[in-house]
């Protein structure tokens, strides 16, 4: 079972209210973002912002790396978040489990550190997906007049969420980065050092 002070989705709400701070980036030719050794691709309409993090699981440390970018003229967000975990909770935890379990904790921190800012936020499960037989769920959300799709992929050792969100329904470059994301091979994940605090920002 996952460590209970696991909330994956705390970091990823307040990381998600940090992006105030992101500037909006003018409309360019969309480029692939491709991180080593992270198992995924997707596109993105420039080059994101990135940020890392630690998240307790099982007595370690793992890695979680969340990149977003905001693109003009419509201030559309886009945002692609990789959480690595341990063998053992995939042994130990089937697919299913483990996207509840993330869900469960995504919902808590990621609603909650919302709620301030927008009181009336949202989050609704629309329907279960698949990727290369790898089990997903895509949920709809919404926030004051922002409106967007969040879907999580679960691929044994690393779990992805995606997030894009516009103030207009009818914006096409969120379905574009949604529809452009892949799984990848990837190593298997190595637990931080409990000292160690990774971080890195263009």
């Amino acid at each position: 079972m996952l460590n209970r002070n696991n909330r994956p989705g705390h970091a990823l709400g307040l990381l998600l209210l940090l992006l105030a701070s992101v500037p909006a980036v003018a409309a360019q030719e969309w480029i692939t973002l491709t991180p080593a050794g992270e198992g995924f691709s997707v596109r993105l309409p420039s080059k994101p912002r990135e940020e890392a993090g630690k998240t307790p699981i099982l007595g370690n440390n793992y890695l979680m790396k969340l990149y977003a970018v905001v693109s003009e003229p419509n201030h559309v967000l886009y945002m692609a978040v990789m959480q690595e975990f341990p063998a053992a909770a995939v042994a130990t935890i089937k697919p299913a489990e483990r996207l509840d379990q993330f869900m469960s904790g995504f919902r808590e921190g990621f609603l909650k550190d919302l709620t301030a800012p927008c009181p009336n936020v949202d989050l609704h499960l629309e329907r279960e997906l698949t990727l290369k037989d790898r089990p997903g769920r895509e949920y709809s959300i919404s926030c004051k007049n922002l409106y967007g799709l969040i879907r999580v992929f679960d691929n044994e050792t690393r779990l992805y969420v995606l997030l894009a969100a516009a103030h207009d329904e009818r914006e096409a470059g969120p379905t574009k980065f949604l529809q452009s994301f892949e799984l990848l091979p990837a190593p298997l994940p190595v637990a931080l050092p409990k000292s160690e605090t990774k971080s890195s920002q263009d």
